[in-house]
This record gives C-alpha cells, structure tokens and sequence, in this order.
C-alpha cells in the first residue's frame, strides 16, 4: 500500500471510514488500531460496565461519526459474555422494517431476556424513537425523554453516556488544550516504526506535494496552531468535530492540491474547511503584512526574506510564488523556529484579538470567586466597556443626539423619549454559576439596584457584534442571530426602565423633563 493509498484512508469517503463489527481489510484494521487514541468517553463507558452487568439498557449517544462504532470494536470482545450490544440504531438491515421497528425488536427481546443491553446511537435517532417507538416500551420512551430534556434518568435501569459530555477542548491560561485532537496529529505524525502511516511516509517520493505537506505537519508547533484553529471553527461556526471529521480534515490538507497552508485556508468539500475559508489570514490588515504582499507580487524581496525562503526551500521542499502563501505560511509557523525567524515579525499583525479576548473574558467567568480584586476588576472592565456600553449604544441607534447615559424608549413623531439607565454588573452570580460549555458564558446585570434582567449568552459572535458596535458599526440584515439576542436584553433592560418616574423628551436640542408626582397625582413638564 502506497503513502498516498495510506492517506486515503483517513478520507470520509474510503470504505474503510466506518466501523462495524465484523471484519475491516487488514491494513485498515492496522491503521485504526494505531490511531486510536482511548477517550474518556470510552473510559466512561467501560467504567460503568465493569461496575455491575446487573440488567439495564447502557446508551451510548452521540453524534455520526464520533467514534462510537470503534468505541464498541474495541471493547465487545470484553464484554460480549455478559452484555448483549446494538452497534447501529441508526439503521434497520432488514429490509421489512425501519430502524424504530428494529430497536422496538430489540427492547421486546431485551425484556424476554436477563441480560443488561448496550445501544450505540445518535441524538437525532433518539429523538425519534422518542416520538414513534412502540408505546409497549413507553419507560424507555420516558427515559430518553428526560435525557435529551437535559434531566438524566434516577433510574439504574438506565443510562446514557453521551459525547457531548466530553468537550473535545479545554481552557487553561492562554493555552488552547485539545484532549482528543492533539494527540491524535501527534499519533499520524509520530516518526516510529509502529505508525503505518510514517513507515509508508519514509518510502515516498520526497518531490511531492503529498510528501511535503506531511513533513509540514509533523512540525509540533504547526499541529498545535492548527488545534487552535479548529477551536476557533468550533466557537465562531459552532462546528461539530467527530472522529471521521477530523481524520477527513486531515486527508483534505495533505491531499489537497496545494500547500498544506493553502489547503488549509482554500479547500471546499466540508463544512469544516468552509469555514476555516472565513479564518484566512489573508483576510488580516495591516501596514506591514500589505508591504509584504505588495513588494512579493513586484519580485521585490528583501534579502532576510530570501534567506527564509531559501530554507523553507531546502527544508521542506516549498516552492511558494504567491505572496497569500506566504502569509498563510506565517500565520501557521509563528510558533515555530526557523532559519533567520523572518515570518515572526508578522505575529502582531496575524493575532486573532477577537477569540483572545472570549477566552479572556470566559475564564474570568468561569474562575470569578469574588475575594480577586484584579479579577474583579477586570470583570467589571468588560461590563462597563464592553457589554454595557454595546447594550446603550445599539438600543440609542436611532436617537444619537441623547445623553449616553439615557436609555431610548421611543421615538414617536421625531421625539426621542428616554430615560436615565444604570445598568452594573451583578457578580454575586457569578460565584455560584461557572460555564458548562465553551461555546458561551453567561453574563449577568443589574439595572439600578433592584432590577435583575435574564442571563445574557455570550458567543464569540455577540462579543464580536459587540466590539464593533463600540466602535461605530451599524447591524445589518447580516448579523440577525447575534442582533435577535441582543434586542431580547435591550428589550428587557427596557421594560425596567419604563418604570422610572422621570422620563427625558427631546427633540434636536430642546429638552424636556417630565416628572411623575405621584403625591400631587400630576405630570410636571420642566425645561432643561
């Protein structure tokens, strides 16, 4: 088998790319078991079975191809004796009946029986055995109910063990970590003689793209950069990582017809690589990297550049002619140390502020204890500057002639009504409720000092409307998910507001003040 054949096997799309429990060809089988690198999903997994094989029904959920086939590939010679297992709920084999009608099969045969029963399915398949599974196995029915309406079952006689319980990314300091992904580059790349996939490297043509692309990703620095890549997918896109999609994504940059850097910011075929298209670092301005681009496309090149190129060159067999590459290339590289270390003057400039700052502000979130002044002070920092101030000023949009410190009520014949808005952060709640999912974190206000409004979800997509609202930028049609939530907390600020007894009317640079006198039952109209 060829180093190219090799690869392929990584693909969405070669026949080996979905595991059953019968046999795989022998190569394939090799391969899987090399990579496989143990979750703790599956640790979960085997940790509840080891526990008891008292009866009960064990469903391993998940999401197609996250790996529960080769979860049970590995472990049902194990446990076979003691657990009866279902692989695929997805789908029924009998060309009579729908994959519902089998599972009901299934759980009629499991209730005849003793023995404890393990499932491997997906949400979705849940969801609709759910809504059309046989009433006779209406307690199941209830079980996965309660599950997917996030309340586990109390029930021994069920339980669910689902991969989205194991985030596929952790948070610590500035260090983006990827449990599952990282290690997995690290296997693909691990220059041993156990690694098929290395062995057959060392046997191909150092002159093609294939050869250079991978010796790229050897490069530990680069597989780091690209994990954190993917964090970005993830968060900005909500990008749903499996297995298969990663071992697919991988095939993609190393097959695909450039550079691995260009393939990386280029490639279409998924989902996954279209996103990372809306991550090119090209897409990044600054004096600098526009110099660069320019002067390359002119032939005009410094002499510290040709010495770089030339090494990159002789080492890893690049030849790159257009300027986008390169920066490409130094967005990837700039961890790593290489000849006169030219693509370094470029981190500035290629910095991801944006998904810096979420992670900034996610761990003050999630570590907040309240005895931290700097902590403290930092959190307020990002209500006041950051949420606050984008709160105001979008629901002002229309009346930028009030006082910032107004809250715009209506503006019912050209006269801005308004009133006076206090909103703080309420940290106190922070104490208590720490994130459960990367994807957002919670933020809480106050308005005045009685007033509390629903928690506010915080994406990396809010925080970017956010930072650009501050800075000027009006919402379009464009950004209508982000600019739903943020009317819903402008509105409920609003409805607080309303309640106030001095509301502000204004019309171009005459204002009028109007006072609810409640012991004089009266309006009094002053002024300013």
């Amino acid at each position: 088998m060829s180093f190219g054949q090799t690869i392929e096997m990584l693909s969405k799309g070669s026949a080996q790319a979905v595991t059953t429990l019968g046999s795989a060809s022998k190569e394939a089988a090799k391969l899987k078991k090399y990579l496989y690198v143990r979750t703790p999903v599956e640790k979960a997994l085997t940790t509840a079975l080891d526990d008891s094989n008292a009866k009960r029904i064990l469903f391993l959920c998940g999401s197609s191809g996250d790996g529960k086939s080769e979860v049970f590939r590995r472990i049902h010679k194990k446990y076979a004796s003691a657990f009866d297992f279902h692989l695929d709920a997805t789908h029924s084999f009998d060309p009579g009946k729908n994959a519902i009608q089998t599972l009901d099969d299934r759980f009629r045969e499991y209730k005849a029986a003793e023995r404890p029963l393990v499932v491997g399915i997906n949400i979705g398949m849940l969801g609709n055995y759910e809504a059309d599974g046989a009433e006779e196995h209406i307690d199941i029915k209830n079980a996965i109910s309660n599950f997917l309406k996030g309340h586990p079952s109390t029930e021994s006689q069920f339980v669910f063990i689902n991969f989205e319980s194991y985030p596929k990314f952790a948070l610590n300091g500035k260090q983006i970590e990827a449990p599952f992904i990282g290690p997995l580059l690290r296997r693909i790349c691990d220059e041993s003689e156990s690694n098929p996939i290395y062995a057959e490297f060392l046997k191909s043509d150092p002159n093609t793209r294939l050869h250079q692309n991978f010796k790229l990703l050897c490069v530990p620095e680069i597989q780091d950069r690209i994990c954190a890549l993917l964090f970005y997918a993830h968060l900005k896109f909500d990008q749903f990582l499996t297995a298969r999609t990663i071992l697919d994504f991988v095939f993609q940059i190393l097959s695909g017809p450039g550079t691995l850097f260009d393939n990386l910011f280029c490639g279409h075929g998924s989902e996954l690589v279209d996103s990372l298209n809306k991550l090119d670092p090209c897409h990044a301005r600054s004096k600098r990297l526009d110099l660069f681009q320019v002067k390359a496309s002119l032939g005009l090149y410094e002499e510290d550049f040709n010495e770089f190129r030339t090494a990159a060159e002789k080492e890893f067999g690049l030849t790159v002619k257009e300027p986008r590459t390169w920066v490409r290339l130094f967005y990837i590289m700039q961890e790593v140390e290489f000849s006169n270390n030219y693509h370094h003057q470029f981190r500035e400039d290629l910095k991801r502020d944006l998904f810096d700052k979420y992670r900034e502000f996610w761990q003050l979130h999630r570590d907040y204890e309240g005895s931290d002044k700097a902590q403290k002070n930092a959190l307020r920092s990002f209500y006041k500057d950051t949420l606050v101030s984008a709160v105001t000023r979008f629901a002002n949009r229309f009346a930028p002639e009030i006082r910032r410190d107004r809250f715009l009520l209506g503006k019912p014949n050209g006269y801005a009504l308004s009133a006076t808005a206090t909103m703080q952060p309420d940290l106190s709640k922070l104490e208590n409720i720490a994130p459960l999912q990367l994807r957002f974190f919670e933020a809480y206000l106050r308005v005045g000092h009685e007033h509390h409004i629903r928690a506010v979800p915080i994406t990396v997509n809010f925080l970017e409307l956010a930072f650009r609202i501050n800075a000027g930028y009006r919402p379009n049609t464009h950004d209508k998910t982000t600019v739903v939530q943020l009317e819903e907390v402008v509105e409920d600020v609003r409805r607080i507001v309303k309640q106030t007894q001095c509301l502000s009317v204004q019309k171009g640079d005459i204002e009028w003040e109007l006072i609810d006198d409640e012991v004089e039952d009266e309006i009094i109209v002053e002024r300013r």
